[in-house]
């Protein structure tokens, strides 16, 4: 019997000033409301007394109750008869007592705090949907906000379990608190007044674009315009442009799906002159454009739609300017609109449009919302970015990205078929091979991607049962359990089966593009620190190709994904076997040469490591350091040089020994070469590590948690970009705040010197960007001029006075490779004399 079950049905009352402006409903009460008689007192209610007193508002002020007014212990809501039978009493015996509450005459706004309060008061279910969306309650006559109960910030994680949030949503519930207090200061549903245009022929067209050319906001002369598409199967169907946040005009690009009003289907000859008129407006220098996630609109309009944009088009792409302002959160518009708009929760009208049943004006005021809301999340963007000091750090580096990349999906990579087939025979010879080691070492065949399979046959062998099957898992089990011949091979066949079916269907049997080229589609900001990330492309006018396996339709995407392309490591090198140059050019590579230990030896105020880090391979010194052994013996590919490498990355951030046997179980795939260690031999590698490197705790840790604690827990790097980390206070915290001015520097001092090449180079075709490193395709007699700029844009000095640890400017070295054959067998430049 738990501590709190002599309080189950216990009733909890209503409390609060019954003038309140405010109300504040919840689902239940819990254990220390049911033990004190009012809502809100346990550590939810703490939480929400926080943050209204940051906006000056006491909780005592604001009436609080819940829609269930008895402690229902650990049970949910989802049976009527077990409450019942638990608690004596049920939800809908409760509401019409609640509804008097609702309906108490000051109350201007409810907070709904958690899916049970705002399904009951609005009846929209999906709080993760509906958080902060203003919305008026079932009988009308007051306000609701939502927002996700703070005690999904305090459950562990289950498997599949997406209730789970990081604790850095915190932050979005309080933005939608101060959302409810600034409501709850007048009674009516205030929402935003958009005029929906919906073209119905070429002369309104023209008008509309004429009128804000004339009337819009002009940016270094040119107009400013958002735009949006709506597509079917990736093909465009409707364009929507707004000059401002208040009024927009959507254009149906054929005569598709059901138009309600009488004569509305376009003649060809009106169509014509329709796709003429946006042809001028797409081509127009002295229009730029505003967007969401705008190199996928651009690539569809240009490449598609056969509608020229052309370079330096785009004034700004709201998920870039959020990404900097705010780089740990979601960038999608929805998400943006519950922040930056009054605009209620609205995508559900795009995503039910059916192109065969609903009438097309139902997607083009979609469209016509989507354009407009855009436009007012660039306004209060464009004064975060300049509240923040960044205005042109986003400008001038983040916003000129979208071209870059672009350019760098237009270019993708030539494949060699024969070396394809050649490569696929060998990775089903090499499955088939782990799948008999497997048998042979315990008697039995598994399929590796079962979760139950995987689970009977670990158990079989005598391992200790755990709650998933993940890669993390598997390789701790065998880091730290695995005893005998079937346990290791067990669990290290497991992991490369995977891995060798990952590399067929992923990387090797992928689908090329309609020209024969394999692509990548680039987001540009894939991480918190500024990363690229790669995926597949969806294929226009082609569905995803339909693939029969395990009588199961399968989807599948075009293209690959070139960040798992690894330069080391057997399977990355395989896959880039089948890349080759075009005919009559060479690729290039430049890479910053250990360039997050240049920049931790910097921040460490360590002049001993930087030299070292200029005269040394410094993983093969710190393997030296580590095992005793001579750094002669050592080579690049030595198994003790991989091992140094994982300790210095997990001394550099300030990861424990348990995190260190992950990453070299990870390598140990990437390598296939057994690198697994226990944990307790990780920790002694990290506290001799750590000997020889005494300034990354004493000076650089050290000064992050300074930093940390009195700077508001915002850390800037040496290139004026803010981070505010929103984590827990904690080690957690501290060790994404260790990792973060290195593994953000990097990737932009490679962006920025990726953009100042091209000025100088404008007709170089870039292939690949990946962190530290910068992939072009020339032809050979330009390629000693071209690798010359590449290296000497690569090799400016980063200056840290702009960084929360000033330090010295530091230079880091580039080194250049060249490839002939194809994108595996890069050998080292030797610049002309």
């Amino acid at each position: 019997m738990s501590d709190y079950d002599d309080l189950i049905g216990r009733y909890v009352p209503g409390y609060g000033n019954i003038e309140a402006k405010l109300g504040i409903l919840g689902e239940a009460p819990g254990p220390d409301e049911a033990r004190e008689g009012k809502p809100f007192v346990g550590a939810t209610g703490r939480m929400l007394a926080e943050s209204l007193r940051e906006v000056g508002v006491d909780i005592d002020d604001c009436y609080r109750t819940n829609v269930f007014k008895y402690f229902p212990g650990s049970l949910r809501f989802d049976s009527e008869e077990l409450l019942k039978v638990n608690t004596g009493h049920t939800l809908q015996e409760g509401l019409p007592q609640l509804w008097e509450e609702v309906n108490l005459p000051s109350i201007n706004c409810w907070l709904a705090v958690g899916d049970l309060a705002l399904s009951t008061l609005t009846g929209k279910s999906g709080i993760f949907t509906y958080r902060g969306s203003i919305l008026p309650s079932l009988n009308g006559k007051k306000k609701v906000i939502g927002t996700v109960h703070p005690a999904a910030l305090f459950k562990t994680r289950g498997e599949g379990d997406k209730s789970v949030i990081p604790w850095r949503f915190w932050y979005i519930i309080k933005q939608d608190i101060y959302r409810a207090v600034e409501d709850s200061a007048f009674p009516e549903l205030r929402l935003p007044v958009r005029q929906h245009g919906i073209c119905r022929s070429s002369l309104q067209l023209e008008n509309f674009i004429a009128k804000g050319m004339a009337e819009s906001t002009r940016i270094g002369g040119c107009v400013l315009a958002s735009v949006d598409i709506e597509a079917s199967h990736n093909i465009p169907i409707t364009i929507a442009i707004a000059f401002n946040a208040k009024e927009a005009l959507s254009i149906a690009l054929f005569n598709v799906g059901s138009w309600s009003a009488p004569g509305a289907g376009l003649t060809t000859g009106e169509r014509l002159r329709i796709w003429r008129i946006l042809g001028k407006f797409f081509s127009n220098p002295l229009i730029k454009f505003i967007g969401q996630n705008f190199k996928y609109d651009h690539e569809k309009i240009q490449n598609t739609l056969g509608l020229f944009i052309g370079r330096n088009r785009l004034h700004a792409d709201v998920g870039l300017m959020s990404h900097t302002v705010q780089p740990e959160f979601r960038v999608a518009l929805e998400f943006l609109t519950s922040i930056y708009t009054r605009e209620p929760y609205y995508k559900d009208e795009g995503k039910e449009f059916d192109l065969a049943r609903s009438p097309l004006e139902q997607l083009m005021i979609y469209n016509d919302k989507d354009a407009m809301v855009t436009y007012e999340i660039y306004e209060k963007l464009l004064l975060d970015l300049r509240e923040l000091g960044i205005e042109d750090l986003y400008f001038k580096y983040k916003n000129r990205l979208h071209d870059f990349y672009m350019a760098m999906e237009s270019t993708g990579f030539k494949t060699d078929e024969k070396q394809r087939h050649v490569m696929w025979d060998k990775y089903v010879d090499w499955y088939n091979k782990m799948g008999e080691e497997i048998k042979t070492a315990t008697g039995y065949y598994i399929n590796p991607n079962s979760v139950p399979d995987v689970k009977w046959l670990l158990s079989k062998v005598g391992l200790p049962e755990r709650a998933d099957t993940g890669k993390e898992t598997i390789s701790l089990l065998y880091a730290n359990h695995a005893k005998t011949e079937a346990q290791k091979v067990a669990c290290k066949n497991i992991l490369k089966m995977r891995s060798a079916r990952k590399t067929m269907s992923q990387y090797i049997g992928v689908l090329p593009d309609f020209d024969g080229r394999v692509r990548s589609s680039w987001r540009i900001a894939g991480t918190e620190t500024d990363r690229s990330a790669t995926h597949m492309l969806e294929p226009p006018v082609r569905p995803k190709i339909i693939v029969k396996a395990n009588k199961k339709a399968q989807k599948r995407d075009i293209g690959t994904i070139v960040h798992n392309w690894t330069k080391y490591g057997e399977v990355g090198q395989d896959v880039r076997t089948m890349y080759i140059p075009d005919e009559g050019y060479w690729y290039g590579s430049a890479d910053l040469s250990q360039a997050e230990a240049h920049v931790v030896a910097n921040l460490a105020d360590d002049k001993e490591l930087l030299k070292l880090l200029w005269t040394a391979d410094i993983h093969t010194l710190t393997a030296s350091w580590l095992f005793g052994v001579h750094v002669s013996r050592i080579t690049k590919k030595s198994p003790l040089r991989q091992i140094a490498k994982s300790v210095r990355h997990a001394g550099h951030y300030g990861m424990g020994k348990r995190k260190l046997v992950e990453l070299l179980a990870a390598a140990s795939l990437k390598f296939d070469t057994d690198l697994v260690i226990s944990e307790w031999k990780a920790g002694q590698l990290l506290g001799v590590f750590h000997e020889y490197t005494p300034k990354i705790q004493s000076v650089f840790h050290e000064a992050i948690r300074y930093c940390i604690n009195k700077e508001n827990r915002t850390l800037v790097n040496p290139f004026g970009w803010p981070r505010t980390f929103h984590e827990r206070y904690g080690d957690e915290l501290f060790r994404e705040a260790y990792a973060h001015i290195p593994q953000s520097t990097v990737p932009q001092q490679t962006k920025m010197a990726g953009l100042r090449v091209w000025d100088r180079v404008p007709d170089i075709r870039w292939v690949s960007e990946q962190h530290d490193s910068l992939d072009w395709m020339c032809k050979p007699e330009d390629f000693d001029r071209i690798a010359r700029i590449v290296k000497e844009e690569l090799e400016t000095p980063i200056d840290f006075s702009r960084c929360s640890i000033p330090r010295d400017a530091i230079r880091i070295p580039a080194e250049i490779k060249v490839a002939k054959l194809n994108y595996r067998d890069f050998e080292d430049y030797k610049f002309a004399a």
